[in-house]
């Protein structure tokens, strides 16, 4: 590539004349005003063997008619210059009614050749309105300012009939409000008369409104430009701009309405419902048919007023969500691609070595900044403000992919439509009552005696509408809705009058034992169960979200319920599950209390850990009623089921299983519907025998009462000293499998009880669990040590430390496994100096 001078290669000029005498006569012919001369583009020609040569006879050929590259048909190209090119110039600031004509004439006159002026678009704001209310410094009464004052002059010190140049007064002496009379200047911003004044215009300032030309226009704002619908028929020798083309016609961009304030939308919401909830109060529950009425009626008032209160802003989602980078990497960006396209069309060396040149310059511009992002990220974790445990929860998180169903005819369900199907007719089979387990006999008495009358009883205290209001009030802010979509924030803005209605329907529930139809529908939300089959509908759990006003009921029932049934003294003393001050280690503890003492006394301690299949799910209705009609009759005809994540279920099935059997010979404990018999003794015969019989009247109360055992799932095992081992038992005629090791509660148990299992269980959890956290631990050294220590107190620590009061004991050599975790954790969260560590 070499440059050339386009114009001496067109000059009829002798061709033995030198370069610099045809420049020098090219430039005396000049026109002296314009003294700027361009330089004219370079000649690129292919296939050139002879670099040198070809100088040499482009230098004689300069000043002939022909061109040479073109008689010699050689391959070339030019490029046009930056200065031929048109320009596109943007002009802000321009008042609307500067015409289109004028900007080109001026343009013009300026030695710009214009063709044509589009997109001449005018944005209109109003001026923003300031914020304090202004006060004249004349008479120092706010709402005008001194140019426009022609009251008398008072001092803004001490209040007197003088301006305030001209105050006798000193510094020292005590000041005068001139409009309060306090002691403060009258500017003071503390000033009654001027925070009355705020607080009014304060009440204004959320109906401001935004007047914008666009498809969203209220009705009181007019366009700053009408629309002119005349035609426009532009001369034959005039080019048609797109302003002209366009005139008359509106713009279409979206912009969305603004969005109420917080204030007026509760204030909306509540006059709204006061209005429509007047005619409900009223109402008589006097039958199921009025509650159900009452419901749907007061479900469908406070949907009306919310959806009334709150209109739906129209969103559009932007795909341009690019990340915020620094000019230099934008710079660097572009400059790649253009060397990239600049090697792709000449295939030269030197580009693709700029490009590759360019492409690492990019690469580790870019990985800088993303450490420097990483590391101010990392500095504003914080606890207070939650961003510690979000970034924890995003990284323990994994997220499950979700396979196809497979349905019972060995077909796929792939889109959402069908995996809903295929969960329907699951659930459907799921809350149903084993249909092999039928004792025609008890069936019969427990309906007679559900439709015998009813024992009278001591009518229960009514509820308030300042419980229900508490009640309301100190539930979670966070709870799902149910299919209603009534939030826990939607019902703490209802009136007065809502809660009265609610406390009538609450009282008609518990007067009439009628639980409304409306609240027993929900919503199933299924979870995959760990180290299950993710592909079939068995491997996921229903949790039920109930309607928020239906957790409320549950919630004052259970309230009542409960209180009886402590004093009634109900629950079994070995049922832990769901009880006030009754936790899971409590449990485990009576469970190794009796193992403990059968191996100090060289005893057989023969144990069986039983699993009921679908517990929650498989509750006999007409059963459960039985029993809570000889618990307490106020409650007799809640028949809700015990759905997994309702607030009644927990104490309902302690209620159902609270009258199982027990043996003399054996200890029985029970967690929900976990449950584990301990039969100890001398003899490995005897024990087993002892187990044996307890499991087989437990074998008849579960065939009694529709309850079936998973023996998969259950485990028997012997814990001794001993070398030989209790004989196997049965449940149904079925052997229980028997296992060396067994969890419970979240507890590894051997045979000796030395929790070697249990403690190599926990380290290789803290090892992965260390391995997600390593970002915010062992590599990060922009967070506070006392970040990292809440880390490790809060998500690690947890993990070994439950039921520690129970393998506390165990031997050096298991403990050590711990004890070495911790210190290998906390030296990569202190980072202390080599030398430190010898």
């Amino acid at each position: 590539m070499f440059r050339h001078w386009f114009e001496l290669l067109k000059s009829t000029e002798p061709a033995d004349e030198t370069i610099e005498t045809i420049i020098k006569e090219k430039q005396s012919t000049v026109d002296p005003v314009l003294t700027y001369s361009k330089p004219h583009p370079p000649i690129f020609i292919r296939g050139v063997a002879d670099f040198p040569g070809v100088c040499t006879k482009l230098i004689e050929l300069i000043g002939v008619d022909n061109f040479i590259c073109k008689n010699e048909q050689a391959e070339f190209h030019i490029f046009q210059l930056n200065e031929d090119k048109p320009m596109r110039i943007v002009i802000r600031n321009l008042h609307p009614s500067t015409l289109t004509e004028l900007i080109k004439s001026e343009l013009e006159l300026r030695l710009y050749e214009v063709k044509q002026v589009t997109q001449v678009i005018h944005r209109i704001k109003e001026p923003r309105k300031p914020k304090i209310i202004s006060q004249c410094q004349n008479c120092q009464a706010y709402g005008h300012t001194k140019a426009y004052c022609g009251y008398s002059p008072r001092c803004v010190r001490c209040g007197d009939d003088h301006s305030s140049s001209a105050c006798p007064n000193s510094r020292q002496d005590p000041m005068r409000c001139a409009l309060c009379t306090g002691n403060h200047p009258a500017n003071y911003r503390g000033c009654t008369v001027y925070t009355n004044l705020q607080q009014r215009k304060k009440s204004n300032l959320n109906n401001q409104k935004l007047h914008v030309n666009s498809s969203y226009k209220p009705n009181h704002v007019q366009d700053s430009h009408p629309c002119n619908t005349t035609p426009y028929n532009p001369p034959p020798d005039q080019s048609q701009t797109y302003t002209r083309a366009t005139q008359g016609q509106h713009v279409k961009s979206y912009i969305p309405p603004p969005t109420p304030d917080i204030n007026s939308l509760m204030s909306s919401f509540v006059s709204e419902l006061k209005t429509l909830i007047n005619p409900l109060i009223s109402l008589l529950t006097q039958s199921n048919h009025d509650i159900d009425e009452a419901v749907n009626n007061l479900t469908t008032l406070i949907q009306s007023a919310a959806w009334e209160a709150t209109k739906p802003n129209k969103t559009h989602n932007s795909k341009n969500n690019y990340p915020i980078i620094s000019d230099q990497i934008r710079c660097l960006i572009i400059e790649k691609r253009r060397t990239r396209a600049k090697y792709q069309v000449t295939r030269l060396p030197s580009h693709k070595s700029a490009y590759n040149k360019l492409a690492n310059s990019l690469k580790k511009a870019l990985a800088k900044y993303k450490s420097c992002e990483f590391e101010q990220k990392l500095h504003s974790l914080s606890i207070t403000d939650g961003s510690l445990w979000r970034e924890t929860k995003r990284l323990l998180k994994f997220k499950t992919a979700s396979p196809p169903l497979l349905n019972t005819d060995s077909s796929l369900a792939v889109s959402d439509a069908e995996k809903a199907k295929v969960f329907r007719v699951h659930l459907s089979k799921t809350f149903y009552p084993h249909e092999d387990i039928h004792i025609p006999q008890h069936i019969i008495d427990v309906e007679n005696y559900l439709h015998s009358t009813l024992r009278s009883a001591r009518p229960e205290k009514y509820f308030t509408p300042y419980e229900v209001k508490s009640m309301i009030s100190n539930c979670s802010q966070k709870k799902s809705p149910g299919f209603d979509l009534i939030t826990a924030n939607v019902a703490n803005c209802l009136p007065n009058k809502a809660f009265i209605l609610l406390t009538y329907i609450y009282n008609a529930v518990l007067r009439l034992s009628y639980f409304p139809t409306l609240w027993k529908f929900s919503q199933i939300i299924m979870f995959d169960k760990p180290d299950k089959p993710p592909d079939l509908p068995t491997s996921y759990r229903p949790i039920s979200l109930l309607p928020y006003f239906s957790k409320i009921c549950e919630r004052l029932i259970l309230k009542r319920f409960y209180t009886h049934i402590i004093s009634k003294n109900i629950l079994p003393f070995s049922q832990f599950g769901f009880r006030a001050k009754h936790s899971t280690v409590h449990q485990v503890h009576r469970v190794i209390d009796a193992i403990s003492t059968s191996l100090e006394n060289k005893c057989y301690c023969t144990c069986a850990f039983l699993d009921i299949s679908q517990a929650f799910d498989k509750v006999w209705h007409e059963g459960l009623l039985f029993k809570l009609r000889s618990a307490t009759s106020n409650i007799a005809t809640i028949s809700a089921g015990v759905p997994q994540g309702g607030v009644l279920s927990p104490i309902l099935f302690n209620i159902y299983a609270v009258d199982q059997p027990s043996a003399q010979n054996t200890i029985a404990a029970n967690y929900a519907d976990d449950k584990v018999i301990l039969s100890v003794h001398n003899d490995p015969l005897i024990a087993s025998k002892n187990l044996q019989s307890h499991l087989n009247l437990l074998s008849e109360w579960y065939a009694k009462w529709k309850i079936k055992l998973n023996n998969n799932k259950s485990i028997h095992t012997t814990f001794t000293l001993r070398h030989g081992l209790c004989p196997n038992v049965t449940v149904n005629n079925l052997p229980i499998p028997a296992l060396v090791t067994v969890k419970y509660l979240g507890l590894i148990l051997d045979k000796r009880l030395t929790w070697q299992n249990h403690i190599r269980k926990k380290r290789l959890i803290l090892n992965a669990r260390s391995r997600s956290l390593k970002v915010l631990l062992s590599k990060n050294k922009f967070s506070s040590l006392k970040t990292k220590l809440q880390i490790y107190k809060s998500i690690l620590k947890p993990i070994w430390t439950y039921g520690n009061q129970l393998w506390g004991s165990a031997k050096k050599s298991n403990l050590n496994k711990i004890q070495a975790f911790q210190n290998i954790t906390l030296r990569k969260i202190t980072m202390p100096h080599p030398s430190s560590l010898t």
